[in-house]
Order: C-alpha cells, then sequence, then structure tokens
C-alpha cells in the first residue's frame, strides 16, 4: 500500500489523482466540505506495475469528538464529547463550524476537523495513524508543525513560515484559495500542491523531502534551497502530470534542488529557472525570451516537448524527446553547453513568411552538437522562398577545432516546393536547408 484517498458519509471528502515522480509516489486530492464528520470510509490506493486500483475498508469511528463546550482549545478536556484530552491512539473528529486553537503539541492516531483550526508558531500536532487512516483538516492556519508518517489532505489552508516532517504525503487543496509563504520540509515528506494554491518565499527542503505541484498553482518568484537543514540527501520539486507550473520575471531560484517536469512548465517573458538539475519525462516545457540555468548540468528532456522559442539554455541540452523552433523573425534557441539529439529525439521546425521572408528557427550551439533522430521541417501555406535559398537550422558557434557539429538525422522530413528539390546540407559548423 503505498498511498490512501478517504471519503466522507454522504458526500465526497476526496478524489486523488496518482502519478509517481521522482521515485517516490504523490498523490492529489480534491477536498470538498463534508456533511458530516462522525465516520470517515476509507479506501487504499494500491501501485501494482504502474497502474492503479482501489481496495475499500471499513469506515472507522472517533474516539474523540469535539464539542467546545468550553472554549477552542485542543487540549481542554471539556471540549471533547469523552471528556478526554485525544491521545496518540485517537481519532479525532469536529464537525462544520468548529474552532479549534492547537497550543502545544500533541500527537494522535488521525485528525478529521473541520471549521477553523489553528495551529499557531511553537506548536505542533503529529498523526501516526496506522496503515489505511488518513488524516484531513478543513480551514487550516498553520504557523507551526505539522508531523506524522501518514497521509495528510489540508483544504483551504493558510501555511506560513511553517514546518512538515516525517514521512507520507501531506495535499493542500481546495475549492477557494490555498496559500503558502515560506514552509520547511523535513525527512521523507511529499507536499503537493494542487488548484487554487498560490505559493509566495519559497520553501527549504532537507533530507530526501519532495515539493511536487500536482494542479494549476500560481507563484511570484519561489526560492528553493537546503538552509538549515541538519541532513540534505536528496531533496526535489516536480511537476506532476496534471501540473501547471509558470516561472514569471521573478524566477525560480532552486540551485540545490532537482527538478523533474512531467507536467506544464512555463517559463515567461525574461523568467530564469536555476536549478541543480533539470529532467523532463513527459509533458512541456514553454520557453518565450526566458533562461534555463544549470551550472554544469545537463537539461535531460527525456520524453515529451520543448518549446524553444527564444530561450536560452545556460546547460548541456540532451534530448530524446521533442524540440519545437519558432521560424516568425527567425528565432533562435541559444544552448550554451552541449547539444546532443538522440536516436529516439525530433527537432521540429517550421517556416514563416509572417515577418516578410521565408524563415525558420534555429539552434545555436556554443558547445559541440551531436546529431541524431529526426529533422521534421514543414512551412506555412504558399511555402515560396526565393531562388539559391539556404537557411540554417543547427548553427554551432564552438570556436574550437573542427568539425563542432557530428552525426546526422536518420530520418529528415523537408517542405515540398513545386519544380524544385529541397536538400539538406551538413557542414563543420552548421547544417542548413537548402532549396535551389
Amino acid at each position: 500500500m503505498e498511498g490512501v484517498v478517504a471519503e466522507r458519509v454522504g458526500t465526497a471528502l476526496v478524489q486523488t489523482h496518482r502519478r509517481d515522480l521522482t521515485g517516490r509516489y504523490t498523490e492529489h486530492m480534491n477536498v470538498k466540505r463534508p456533511r458530516s464528520a462522525a465516520h470517515v470510509a476509507l479506501a487504499a490506493i494500491v501501485l501494482t506495475g504502474g497502474a492503479v486500483s482501489l481496495a475499500a475498508c471499513t469506515p472507522t469511528p472517533c474516539q474523540r469528538n469535539w464539542t467546545g463546550a468550553t472554549d477552542s482549545d485542543f487540549g481542554t478536556a471539556s471540549n471533547w464529547a469523552e471528556n478526554a484530552v485525544p491521545t496518540a491512539s485517537d481519532r479525532v473528529c469536529a464537525p462544520s463550524g468548529s474552532s479549534i486553537t492547537v497550543n502545544g503539541s500533541y500527537t494522535v492516531e488521525s485528525a478529521v476537523l473541520d471549521g477553523n483550526v489553528t495551529i499557531p508558531a511553537g506548536s505542533s500536532l503529529a498523526n501516526m495513524s496506522a496503515a489505511g487512516t488518513v488524516s484531513a483538516i478543513y480551514n487550516l492556519s498553520l504557523q507551526g508543525t505539522l508531523d506524522g508518517d501518514a497521509p495528510m489532505l489540508l483544504g483551504e489552508a493558510q501555511v506560513q513560515n511553517a514546518t512538515f516532517s516525517g514521512s507520507s504525503f501531506v495535499a493542500l487543496v481546495g475549492t477557494r484559495s490555498t496559500t503558502i509563504f515560506n514552509i520547511t520540509v523535513n525527512g521523507t515528506k511529499a507536499v503537493t500542491l494542487g488548484d487554487q494554491t498560490s505559493w509566495a518565499g519559497g520553501a527549504h527542503l532537507c533530507d530526501s523531502a519532495t515539493i511536487a505541484v500536482v494542479g494549476n498553482v500560481s507563484n511570484n518568484g519561489i526560492q528553493l534551497d537546503s538552509a538549515g537543514c541538519t541532513t540534505v540527501t536528496n531533496p526535489r520539486f516536480g511537476i506532476a502530470e496534471t501540473g501547471t507550473f509558470e516561472v514569471n520575471e521573478a524566477g525560480l531560484e532552486a540551485p540545490t534542488i532537482d527538478v523533474t517536469n512531467a507536467g506544464t512548465l512555463t517559463l515567461g517573458f525574461l523568467a530564469t529557472l536555476r536549478a541543480k538539475s533539470l529532467t523532463q519525462i513527459s509533458g512541456s516545457t514553454d520557453m518565450t525570451t526566458s533562461t534555463i540555468e544549470i551550472p554544469g548540468g545537463t537539461f535531460d528532456l527525456q520524453a515529451g516537448t520543448l518549446q524553444g522559442r527564444t530561450g536560452r539554455i545556460k546547460a548541456n541540452l540532451t534530448a530524446a524527446g521533442t524540440v519545437v523552433l519558432d521560424g516568425y523573425a527567425n528565432r533562435q534557441l541559444i544552448v550554451y553547453g552541449d547539444f546532443e539529439a538522440t536516436a529516439g529525439s525530433t527537432i521540429r521546425d517550421t517556416f514563416t513568411n509572417g515577418n516578410g521572408p521565408w524563415e525558420g528557427g534555429t539552434v545555436r550551439v556554443l558547445g559541440r552538437a551531436t546529431l541524431g533522430g529526426t529533422l521534421d521541417v514543414t512551412a506555412d501555406v504558399g511555402f515560396a522562398p526565393d531562388p539559391d535559398f539556404s537557411s540554417t537550422i543547427v548553427n554551432d558557434t564552438n570556436a574550437g577545432e573542427p568539425p563542432v557539429i557530428t552525426g546526422t538525422f536518420s530520418t529528415v522530413n523537408l517542405p515540398t516546393v513545386p519544380g524544385r528539390t529541397p536538400a539538406l546540407s551538413y557542414n563543420d559548423t552548421t547544417v542548413d536547408l537548402v532549396i535551389p
């Protein structure tokens, strides 16, 4: 069993989406306001050979039920119907409209809390539930610590300068705004960010912690690092298959973090993404006058699409997926390191005359270029370039000893020009489309 999904009696609590990302699982859960917090029906998500199945579990009653008869303090016994403060063996529940403040440190088996829940700085709540159970908190204000080794769902949370510790995952989702400002993630905890999440500041990722974007997450400049961590093993930031993450002009700074993309990563105008490594296992990366910087490293495009446009990749680029060039105004994708188009790759270029003459996009390489795979060149309707037309598709400006371009494309698809024969010309420093 690698994860759980819960639903409340009479209405759905969560809907889950599974994507295996960065070697550990992440879960996407959409939280809905329940009618009752009395019972929670559970189902285990089982991953077998990449497939997901659901196995139903028995509804679990609560051992501690919130009444709030005295005040809002979680640690006041008379606020609980059983007249006892919850312990590590108790499953605790609170109905809609509750107002709870956790002052101090408490451990429970699991918690299903609806209403307004506050965990201030210096306080903590830990869920140490057994396999097959899950915690859910709706309308949480967190400045303290959430700890535990079982799944936890946070709906419409306000998280500021808070800490997540332990293993399993925390899913932050909601039907209205969830906001995050500066968090610390410890252990092997995976924090997933769903739709309606607004993220500012950044995060400190320690040990082997992961933050995964599984919905449409807005941000305004993010700093990811491992500052203040006792141990740093393999922290990661990922965009899952359902995730959408746009880096704006304020940038994404993650110089010590491995970044993985399986969804939609967009770098806006003048944006910079700086990371320890960048691997794309599916999905797309879209660059528009923007920069990817991996000091001494490689952008590993294993699959999916790179929309190069006028991007600058300050790293090596190894492509097994598709690199799309932009022919408008002869735009260039600049690779500051080495460029390798592997046997499974495709470079796609489209010629257009929207700016006057017919122009195609170019890969400009400052290191060395190794070619293979497919070159797929198309053109807009009415493609009729001038006589003796020539346009550079790969341009290697390395100052080293030629040839700085090695290899050839194994498959070449060129546009049709009536009465003329387009061809590809390989030179030491360029690959050109020529049409006599």
